[in-house]
């Protein structure tokens, strides 16, 4: 039998069914289960903000906030886009790029992003690139 799946025996059943009897859940006490286990009411909530698997940050935004305009499909946004939006007070637009100058994708830190437009984002990385590799042969 594979690992973490079992029988449900009559003993199990019984023990279920009794430990049950003659409780209702209520419509209310459904709601209150079902708030317990999103978001802030949830004992995993970590503030909204978890890596994406590719060493950016995200964070959660809600429709009150000004910046949700730039949230994915999902309600989230990275986190090096928001504190740049933030600190020139707008949202940023789809070809606006925040380029981490110290290539760490999750230090967002301001003075280490800088705002490009999407061609000349692309130049840059490819010249870093370039750089690395010469450095990488010791020509520098």
């Amino acid at each position: 039998m594979p690992r973490g799946v079992y029988l449900r025996t009559e003993y199990h059943k019984r023990i279920n069914s009794e430990a049950h009897k003659g409780h209702i859940v209520t419509q209310e006490v459904r709601e209150r289960i079902r708030q317990s286990l999103q978001a802030e009411g949830s004992y995993m909530w970590k503030g909204g903000r978890h890596g994406d698997g590719q060493g950016y940050i995200k964070i959660r935004l809600y429709p009150n906030d000004p910046f949700y305009s730039m949230v994915n499909s999902i309600g989230h946004v990275l986190e090096h886009r928001l504190i740049m939006a933030k600190h020139l007070g707008r949202c940023l637009l789809r070809h606006e790029i925040v380029h981490h100058k110290n290539k760490t994708k999750s230090d967002n830190r301001l003075e280490n992003l800088e705002l490009l437009p999407r061609y000349t984002h692309m130049c840059v990385t490819h010249l870093e690139s370039e750089v690395d590799e010469l450095a990488e042969w010791g020509g520098f």
